[in-house]
């Protein structure tokens, strides 16, 4: 007993425990000494009997206890709301993406578009689709800036009914247009982007005239066999009396690697997205109300149809940024 007794004094001196017993031992006698040092030890013992019988975590007063159904339905309804103000959020990027997209594709076509008239004497890009010539060579706008996009085009390859499958260019094509890109009852690619056209080689048009200040900045050929008869089949980069103003490639999809009227080619009527779009009144556009056009002097903006018709103009009327003025 006196061994056990030396020892748990032994063990609570190293603790540095000091209960009201042991702080006895500093002013009693020997003999108090050893009662003390009994109440002390005994003291020490049922502290450390009963630190061993607490339960996990008791001590610190965090005990375990499980979730009620209130609050785990709280936690569920506070997830659910986050995610879809998540899912809301992801979306809206998403569309500022495509318009980002879009933006990007115009103006590498607009840079391209750019190269060409300074290398051509200041002229447009021409139109041609031949029918009365052998091979039936169809070459429109896109076929011209091919190689400024950085896919050059064999001779053979620009007049053909098609662009190769190799060389389709993604740039062509923007993200919001939903309509499959590849047309398998014609064998084609489809583009988005289109010019607009300034007149037809087949007549006198004042809508579409250059010379009339007629709409549009893209001159097309039109039908008719090879050699092309003698008359203006370019249009000039000063005929354009506002570049700011004036458009110059607009968002309108194209399946056929041809150019003549404006059923087929690229022309004033613009902003399809969906088929069957033939005036800005029944356009449904996909970058939330806008469609994504380039000007002349290579700006290109995201605007609504009607910012674009004019002070004269009208959604079966186009004026405005679809003439060669401009501004009216």
């Amino acid at each position: 007993m006196t061994r056990l007794k030396l020892e748990t004094r032994n063990a609570w001196e190293c603790l540095r425990v000091a209960p009201a017993g042991a702080r006895h031992l500093r002013r009693s006698g020997v003999a108090d000494q050893e009662r003390a040092g009994f109440t002390g030890d005994f003291y020490f013992m049922r502290m450390f009997l009963r630190r061993e019988r607490r339960a996990p975590g008791a001590g610190c007063g965090c005990a375990h206890r499980a979730f009620t159904l209130l609050e785990l339905l709280m936690v569920v309804g506070i997830i659910g709301i986050l995610a879809a103000l998540s899912v809301g959020g992801l979306a809206s990027a998403k569309r500022k993406s495509r318009v980002t997209i879009c933006q990007n594709n115009l103006k590498q076509i607009s840079l391209a578009l750019k190269l060409f008239v300074s290398d051509t004497d200041e002229r447009f890009p021409l139109a041609i689709w031949r029918p009365g010539t052998p091979g039936d060579p169809k070459i429109s706008f896109d076929d011209e800036l091919y190689p400024y996009l950085g896919v050059p085009l064999t001779e053979a390859e620009r007049e053909a009914d098609r662009i190769p499958i190799a060389k389709r260019l993604d740039t062509l094509k923007c993200p919001a247009d939903t309509i499959p890109p590849f047309m398998p009852t014609t064998n084609t690619w489809r583009r988005t982007y289109s010019m607009s056209e300034a007149r037809m080689a087949m007549g006198p048009d004042p809508l579409r005239n250059a010379q009339n200040g007629g709409i549009g900045v893209y001159y097309s050929v039109g039908w008719g066999p090879l050699p092309i008869p003698v008359q203006p089949t370019f249009l000039k980069e000063n005929a354009v009396d506002h570049p700011t103003e004036t458009l110059a490639l607009v968002e309108r999809p194209n399946h056929l690697n041809l150019a003549g009227n404006d059923h087929w080619s690229v022309t004033r009527r613009t902003g399809e997205q969906l088929a069957g779009f033939r005036s800005p009144a029944d356009a449904q556009p996909y970058h939330d109300g806008r469609f994504v056009y380039a000007f002349c002097d290579g700006r290109v903006e995201p605007l609504p149809p009607s910012a674009t018709w004019g002070r004269t103009g009208s959604s079966t009327n186009w004026a405005g940024a679809w003439t060669l003025r401009g501004d009216d």
